[in-house]
């Protein structure tokens, strides 16, 4: 079992998820693997050893995994048909995880920025004069100061966000194959690009996407290319009889 470090933010938009309806061994082990998750949406683990985390027996564990990877038609979301999570090599892959975890950063940012907020206005405060003098001062200009900051480290951190490139997973590659409808085969991709350093001819590479849509577009013009090949041979051959 791998070890698990770091937590998981629980929305409490679970209270209104049909998961909550489900019966309390399937509810305890979602949040058992939402908690074992890392930054990828990975829970790695055996089935008894999930069992263990989540202490119920093997057997209610696996009745479990297969009601959170069935198809849900009254889930909230549709994407996967409703389904929570796919077994994957050493585990499960949860699969709206990574639109759970925009919606923390988000988050986030929006604390941060509050936070930022009060520091000016805590700094800027009214304060007392010489003479016993009170004088008041207007935070309206100090409000919009801080509001433009915030602003600021919030566009900031969304191009920075944007601009970073993340390697893509095995699973990522599958999932978006398997969405575009293509063969494209996941691990040689991987394999390709880990040799070569992620590199697109001599640039790092900055959208895998992109990447796999070439090599699926390739593939088609290689076997275009392989029939074209293989008509025109026939062709030969039979000229080649006739004479």
């Amino acid at each position: 079992m791998a070890s698990m470090s770091g937590y998981t933010k629980l929305f409490n938009s679970i209270l209104a998820s049909t998961v909550w309806r489900e019966p309390m061994e399937v509810r305890i082990v979602w949040i058992t693997l939402l908690a074992m998750a890392d930054k990828d949406g990975i829970a790695e683990g055996s089935v008894p050893g999930l069992a263990d985390f989540a202490r119920i027996p093997v057997e209610a564990t696996r009745e479990a995994l297969a009601r959170l990877s069935a198809p849900d038609p009254d889930s909230r979301s549709q994407e996967h048909e409703g389904r929570r999570i796919e077994a994957v090599d050493g585990g499960w892959q949860l699969l709206n995880h990574a639109k759970y975890r925009a919606k923390m950063g988000a988050d986030e940012r929006r604390e941060y920025n509050r936070l930022k907020q009060a520091q000016y206005r805590n700094r800027l405060s009214p304060s007392i004069t010489v003479n016993d003098n009170v004088r008041c001062v207007d935070n309206t200009e100090a409000k919009a100061e801080a509001d433009t900051e915030a602003k600021a480290v919030n566009n900031k951190q969304d191009a920075k966000a944007s601009n970073v490139f993340k390697k893509p997973q095995v699973v990522d590659v599958q999932m978006y194959c398997r969405e575009r409808g293509n063969t494209v085969d996941a691990q040689a991709f991987i394999d390709f690009y880990t040799s070569n350093g992620w590199k697109v001819g001599r640039n790092p590479m900055k959208d895998w996407m992109a990447a796999v849509r070439t090599w699926e577009k390739n593939r088609v013009q290689r076997t275009t290319d392989k029939k074209i090949k293989s008509a025109v041979d026939l062709v030969d051959e039979a000229y080649r009889d006739d004479n």
